[in-house]
């Protein structure tokens, strides 16, 4: 079995955590890969894995949504070229063929995560330790909230949330950015 592979680049807002990846799928592979944006069903978890920069090719695969050691991300919605996501919140997968899916990361209240800022890769996406250096363009975040919806937030802490395909929202405390 041949494996699927993607390649993506970022430009993620601080504020608005939002990602856009442009993807260059290689083949076929298995049932749960993902090598254009319909390949995924609105609402089913993928997972981004490998890539290590901007010109690495990473593979996407369907996921459970169900917690575990990695983060996964909700399948949003597909969208034509020039179209946008929802807001400025959801990261973008641009596929070889031009198609693109909006992806909502699926956090976890009490645990860690590497997001990409400005110069970071939609790859650097990561459940982490809390404790852990972040990559280059890239902060540690802890999910320290999840809730059905607009979250309320202390602090300095950052409110996220997505309409689509669920109501999510999220409270993030940053722990560290490089």
């Amino acid at each position: 079995m041949r494996k699927n592979t993607v390649l993506i680049r970022a430009s993620v807002g601080c504020a608005a955590l939002a990602a856009v990846g442009f993807v260059a799928a290689c083949g076929g592979g298995g049932d749960d890969r993902v090598g254009k944006a319909t390949d995924a069903t609105i609402g089913e978890c993928i997972t981004i894995s490998g890539g290590g920069d901007k010109e690495t090719k990473v593979d996407v695969d369907k996921a459970s949504c169900d917690p575990g050691d990695r983060l996964t991300f909700y399948a949003a919605s597909v969208i034509k070229e020039g179209e946008k996501c929802a807001n400025e919140n959801y990261s973008t997968l641009t596929f070889d063929d031009k198609s693109k899916l909006c992806i909502t990361p699926n956090f976890v209240a009490g645990e860690c995560y590497q997001i990409p800022m400005g110069s970071g890769i939609l790859a650097d996406y990561q459940k982490v330790a809390c404790a852990a250096a972040p990559k280059e363009g890239s902060a540690i975040f802890k999910a320290t909230t999840r809730t059905d919806g607009e979250p309320t937030c202390e602090g300095t802490q950052l409110a996220i949330s997505y309409e689509i395909p669920i109501k999510v929202g999220y409270c993030l405390l940053k722990q560290g950015q490089a």
